[in-house]
């Protein structure tokens, strides 16, 4: 009888962490986003940077991928993160109960769009990037190069500058394209 009392116990104790675990935002997901001009499929890789949570956006229709997403925020069952790009768009969703599925929307300007996401696989490893040592010399100045953009040629001007931080700020001109920068 105590042998069956201490394993139903055990089993109790051991049940939420269970339930727990499994309702984490952590994976690989999936969904499509239908909009008026077609359908566009998101791949976010959400996982803990430290502390924190973080996350990396894939568009694949767009060709885009890796697009650091830092401001992720969960709460319970809550996740929600910006998502770059014009008129401050982010993502708003709610965890499924087996943390299979995050039923959400995309809110752009005003308008909002159901997106909801669905788990593939534990999340990808990130690689971490090297912090910059300061030696840019090779890159500071201008470089000029030009773009065929489908048979038509456009001049470009970069310009690339250290800051007093090591950190390096950068500007592109068009010098074919009045009033491009």
């Amino acid at each position: 009888m105590k042998r069956s009392l201490a394993i139903g116990t055990g089993l109790l104790l051991w049940l939420p962490a269970v339930i727990l675990a499994a309702a984490s935002p952590a994976g690989v997901w999936e969904g499509t986003l239908k909009t008026p001009n077609g359908d566009v499929g998101f791949v976010f890789n959400v996982h803990r940077d430290g502390d924190k949570w973080a996350a990396e956006m894939d568009v694949p229709i767009r060709n885009v991928s890796g697009i650091p997403i830092k401001e992720v925020k969960v709460d319970g069952a809550s996740v929600s993160f910006p998502i770059p790009g014009p008129g401050e768009p982010h993502y708003d969703g709610k965890l499924s109960d087996d943390g299979k599925s995050i039923t959400g929307n995309f809110i752009q300007g005003g308008g909002s769009i159901p997106l909801d996401l669905k788990w593939k696989s534990e999340p990808k490893a990130v690689e971490k990037l090297p912090a910059n040592s300061g030696e840019v010399q090779v890159l500071e100045g201008t470089w000029a190069g030009t773009l065929d953009a489908n048979g038509t040629q456009l001049r470009l001007l970069f310009k690339f500058v250290k800051n007093a931080d090591g950190s390096i700020t950068g500007t592109v001109d068009s010098l074919d394209q009045q009033g491009a920068k």
